[in-house]
């Protein structure tokens, strides 16, 4: 498992890569803020996240609390099948905007 890493890749898109464990998402949490900077939306791209945890879960929510104070929202793409059935049994899919009808 790769280290966890964000990358800016334009204005409001961002890839999410590595794996999202209670051990990587101390250093990530922190990296909010630049999520947030350009305002808006952002588009997030999570198909390079190896494996996950509900601690990645609880990593996104707190991005989505920080985009959505910012008047923006966090639009997840490619989201592993792992990760979307973490947050559907912690009942929070729907924060997340994860449609797993």
């Amino acid at each position: 498992m790769s280290a966890a890493r964000l990358e800016r890749l334009a204005a409001g898109r961002w890839c999410l890569s590595g794996g999202l464990t209670l051990a990587s998402v101390g250093d990530l949490i922190a990296q909010g803020p630049r999520l947030a900077a350009d305002g808006g939306d952002v588009e997030l791209d999570l198909a390079d996240v190896e494996n996950s945890s509900s601690a990645g879960v609880a990593l996104l929510l707190e991005w989505e609390e920080q985009i959505h104070r910012g008047g923006g929202t966090l639009r997840l793409h490619n989201c592993p099948e792992a990760l979307a059935r973490i947050a559907e049994f912690s009942n929070v899919d729907g924060l997340l905007g994860l449609d797993l009808a």
